[in-house]
């Protein structure tokens, strides 16, 4: 009898355990398939802002401060809802953007635009991207460069170095990490503070894409976004 019964409660574990290893397999199947259905979500840039950029005339004697004597662009104007936070982020987004005062310790213009651009492709960033692609030509850029920057670090064409920065872009974008065999081909091109830049100026980019898209950023007058015909357009 006890034998029996011994039969039976192993017998009822294996059970129990297969149902729970099904239960488990579905679950992680189904967030997969969520996170799947996310990946592939068609981007669609707002038509009509959420947030509106604030119109200098009407700036408060806050948001007058915090602009200081500099011309704000309708990026710094929208932020400027919460004045404080506006002047802090902005004087954060020129810092990592401007290497000039940065004695070498940030990526060339040459070099960062290419990074912003991906970031911008990879986060559907048009705002920013209208902004950058002629700051990228005039630091020497050339619209070959641009037009394969959908295409990403498998395109054709480009040297080592750019290719390799690109991957680091990728794999930050896809797993907040830049793997061994990238950060070793960069390490022998930038030093430390050279690659702290990198890792900044992307999840930069990230927040700003975030930022502009969220509001529905309207495109400043005489710029434009990623074009529609750009292969790969997601």
């Amino acid at each position: 009898m006890e034998k029996s019964m011994s039969r039976g409660r192993a017998a009822l574990l294996v059970m129990v355990g297969a149902l729970v290893g099904a239960l488990g397999a579905t679950l992680v199947m189904t967030s997969v398939s969520a996170q799947d259905s996310r990946v592939k979500k068609p981007y669609v840039r707002l038509t009509t802002p959420r947030v509106l950029p604030i119109d200098p005339k009407d700036f408060t004697e806050e948001q007058k401060a915090a602009v200081g004597t500099g011309t704000p662009n309708l990026n710094f104007r929208t932020a400027l809802y919460e004045p404080e936070l506006g002047k802090r982020w902005w004087s954060w987004l020129t810092f990592v953007w401007n290497p000039d005062p940065r004695k070498g310790a940030a990526l060339t213009l040459y070099d960062k635009e290419l990074v912003i651009l991906r970031v911008n492709y990879l986060c559907h960033d048009d705002w920013v991207w209208g902004q950058h692609v002629p700051i990228a030509k005039r630091n020497g850029r050339t619209d070959a460069d641009i037009d394969r920057i959908p295409a990403g670090p498998e395109a054709s064409g480009w040297n080592q170095k750019d290719r390799a920065l690109l991957q680091a872009v990728q794999e930050l974008h896809e797993d907040y990490f830049i793997s061994d065999q990238t950060w070793a081909a960069l390490s022998k091109i930038y030093d430390t503070r050279q690659m702290l830049d990198l890792i900044f100026t992307v999840g930069n980019y990230h927040l700003n894409a975030m930022y502009t898209n969220s509001v529905g950023m309207p495109y400043q007058p005489g710029f434009g976004g990623i074009p529609a015909t750009v292969a790969g357009r997601r």
